[in-house]
C-alpha cells in the first residue's frame, strides 16, 4: 500500500492511500466545459467513472477568497509574498509604487527586496536558495540574458535546492517608447530544464502563480511563470484571490518530492489545486467541435478571443477549435493527443512574437506541432499529417488587444486559405502601417508575412453592453524617473475607483506610456476602460 507524506510546518503526516481520507472525491465533471471558462466550475452530479480523488490535505481545509480589483502583476506579487519566504524584484525603471502595491509589501510573508538590474543580479536568488529558503524573482523579460547562466544552474540543481519561481512580465520596447508583447526572450529558456507555466489573464496571473509555487515544492522543478508585460501585467480587472490566511495555509503545507512524467505532475498539481481556487485549470484546453477539421493553438491572451471567435464560427456551422496551451515546456505528446480531435486538416501555431523572431528558426509552438504530428501518438482519421501553418500576433505589431475579429479572421483564413506562408494578424491596415513605422528592423520580414485584419469582422452586438473610454494625460518631464507621471497614475486610479464601485459592474483598464509624436513636448499616458 503507497504512502504519501506531507509536511505541515516543522511536523510530517502520513496517510495511506487506501484510507478513508484519500477515498474523498469532488463531484465535478472534469471534461465539462463550463469548468474551465468561468471562474467558479459546475458542480452538477458527476458519473462514478469521472470522480476524481481530491488531495486529502488540501480538501479538508477552507481556503477562503475575496474579490479584489487589481493587475495580473499585483495579483502575481501577493501570490509571492505570502508563499515564498523571500521575493526578488527587479524593476526595468526606478518608478513609484502604487497604493496597492505598497499595502501588498507592507502585509507580505515574505521579505520583499527590490534590486538594480546587472550582470550577476541573479546571485541574491541563488544565495537565499542555497540556505533553504523559498524564493520568487519578479523580473521583465528584457533582463533574461543576464540571467542566463543563473537560471540554467537553477534549473540543473533544482532537486537539491528550495523551490524556487520566476515570474516573468514578457515584453518588447517599441521605437515610440511604448511597451508591447512578445515572448521571443523566453526561446533562450527552450534547453534549459525549466518548465515554462503561462498564464492569460490576471485571473490566471493569479491562479497559476499559485499552481507554480506549489508544483515547484512539489516536483523540485525551476519554473517559469511568464504572461504578457504590457496588457495582462497592467491590466486591471476584478480578480477572485486567496486571502493572506489561505495562502499561508498553503504555504505551510508541503509534500515530498514527486517522480513521474513532469506534465502529468503539473497536471495533477492542477487538479489538486480545483478545491483551493474552485476552478479547473489543464495544460492542454481544448475548445470546440469534437470534429473540428481547422484548429488554433495558442499560447497566451489570445485564447479567450479566439474561444468566443470558435463559438460563433461553430454557429455559422464551421468545424473549429482552439488548444490553449499552459505549460509550452516540457512537452507531453501523449497528453496533447488526449486534448485534440483526430479529424483535423489544418492547424495554425499562434505566437506572440515579432517576425524576425522566425527569422532562423521556427516558434518554439511550432517546432512542438511540427514533432507531435510526425510522432506514433498523432493517430488521425486520415492518412495526410495536418498541415501547420505558423500566426504571429505579438511583439511591435502588436498595439490592441487581441480581438473576436482577430479571432475569427485567423480562423477564416485558417479553414480557406491554402497557403502554407506565415501570417501576421492585425486589427486594422492602419494599426498595421502605423506598427510598421515603428518597427523599421521588422519591414524586410514582413514582406515575406501575408496579413490578416480583423477590424471587419468584429460582432456587431458584443459591444451593445459594453462601453469603452479612452483617457489621455500628459507626463511631467520636469520631474524625476521615479515620480514622471505619478500625477497622471493618480488621476487614472481615482477615475478607475469611481468607475469600480458599483459592485455588479465589471470595469476592465490598462494603462500604457508611449513618448508619443517626435514633435511632441511631453510623453503620453493613455487609459483604455471597458465597463
Amino acid at each position: 500500500m503507497s504512502t504519501t507524506s506531507y509536511q505541515i510546518e516543522d511536523g510530517f503526516v502520513s496517510t495511506s492511500a487506501g484510507s478513508s481520507v484519500l477515498k474523498a472525491t469532488l463531484d465535478v465533471d472534469v471534461l465539462d466545459e463550463s469548468a474551465s471558462d468561468t471562474s467558479t466550475a459546475s458542480l452538477v452530479p458527476t458519473p462514478q467513472h469521472k470522480l476524481r480523488a481530491a488531495h486529502s490535505e488540501l480538501s479538508s481545509r477552507l481556503f477562503p477568497r475575496t474579490e479584489r480589483f487589481c493587475s495580473g502583476a499585483e495579483a502575481v506579487l501577493r501570490v509571492a509574498s505570502h508563499v515564498s519566504a523571500n521575493v526578488f524584484e527587479y524593476p526595468l525603471l526606478p518608478t513609484a509604487d502604487g497604493a496597492q502595491t505598497q499595502e501588498i509589501k507592507r502585509k507580505a510573508r515574505a521579505r520583499v527586496v527590490s534590486l538594480e538590474i546587472r550582470p550577476g543580479a541573479a546571485d541574491a536568488v541563488r544565495g537565499a536558495l542555497a540556505v533553504g529558503a523559498s524564493s520568487a524573482a519578479l523580473i521583465p523579460s528584457q533582463t533574461l540574458p543576464m540571467f542566463l547562466p543563473s537560471l540554467f544552474q537553477l534549473a540543473q540543481n533544482a532537486a537539491a535546492s528550495a523551490p524556487a519561481v520566476f515570474h516573468v512580465a514578457c515584453e518588447a520596447i517599441r521605437r515610440d517608447m511604448a511597451v508591447a508583447s512578445s515572448y521571443e526572450p523566453l526561446y533562450a529558456l527552450q534547453h534549459s530544464g525549466a518548465l515554462l507555466l503561462n498564464s492569460a489573464s490576471p485571473q490566471e496571473c493569479h491562479d497559476l502563480a499559485v499552481v507554480a509555487h506549489v508544483a515547484a515544492q512539489r516536483l523540485r522543478k525551476l519554473l517559469i511563470h511568464f504572461y504578457d508585460g504590457a496588457r495582462v501585467a497592467r491590466e486591471m480587472a476584478k480578480v477572485e484571490t486567496l486571502t493572506e490566511e489561505s495562502l499561508e495555509t498553503l504555504a505551510a503545507l508541503h509534500s515530498t518530492a514527486q517522480i513521474g512524467d513532469v506534465v502529468e505532475q503539473v497536471q495533477k498539481v492542477m487538479d489538486d489545486l480545483f478545491h483551493v481556487l474552485q476552478h479547473q485549470y489543464r495544460v492542454y484546453e481544448y475548445f470546440g467541435a469534437e470534429d473540428a477539421e481547422f484548429v488554433v493553438v495558442v499560447v497566451g491572451e489570445a485564447a479567450a478571443a479566439l474561444k468566443q471567435a470558435a463559438a460563433y464560427e461553430q454557429m455559422l456551422g464551421t468545424k473549429v477549435g482552439v488548444v490553449q496551451v499552459r505549460l509550452l515546456l516540457p512537452w507531453s505528446h501523449r497528453m496533447f493527443a488526449q486534448a485534440l480531435p483526430t479529424t483535423i486538416k489544418r492547424v495554425v501555431a499562434l505566437e506572440n512574437v515579432a517576425p524576425s523572431a522566425l527569422t532562423f528558426q521556427r516558434g518554439l509552438l511550432t517546432q512542438n506541432l511540427q514533432v507531435f504530428f510526425q510522432s506514433t501518438y498523432w493517430q488521425p482519421v486520415v492518412e495526410a499529417a495536418p498541415v501547420v501553418v505558423t500566426g504571429v500576433y505579438g511583439g511591435v505589431f502588436r498595439n490592441s488587444t487581441f480581438s473576436v475579429g482577430m479571432g475569427r479572421a485567423v480562423l477564416r483564413h485558417l479553414a480557406t486559405a491554402s497557403s502554407r506562408r506565415a501570417f501576421v494578424v492585425a486589427k486594422s491596415e492602419k494599426l498595421y502601417d502605423a506598427a510598421l513605422v515603428n518597427a523599421t528592423s521588422e519591414s524586410s520580414q514582413a514582406t515575406k508575412f501575408d496579413v490578416v485584419y480583423g477590424e471587419s469582422l468584429e460582432l456587431e452586438g458584443s459591444a451593445a453592453y459594453t462601453k469603452q473610454f479612452l483617457f489621455y494625460g500628459f507626463d511631467d518631464v520636469e520631474s524625476d524617473t521615479a515620480r514622471a507621471g505619478t500625477e497622471t497614475n493618480k488621476l487614472f486610479e481615482s477615475t478607475v475607483d469611481l468607475l469600480n464601485k458599483n459592485p455588479a459592474t465589471r470595469v476592465n483598464a490598462v494603462v500604457t506610456h508611449s513618448a508619443g509624436e517626435e514633435a511632441a513636448e511631453r510623453p503620453v499616458s493613455t487609459l483604455e476602460l471597458a465597463v
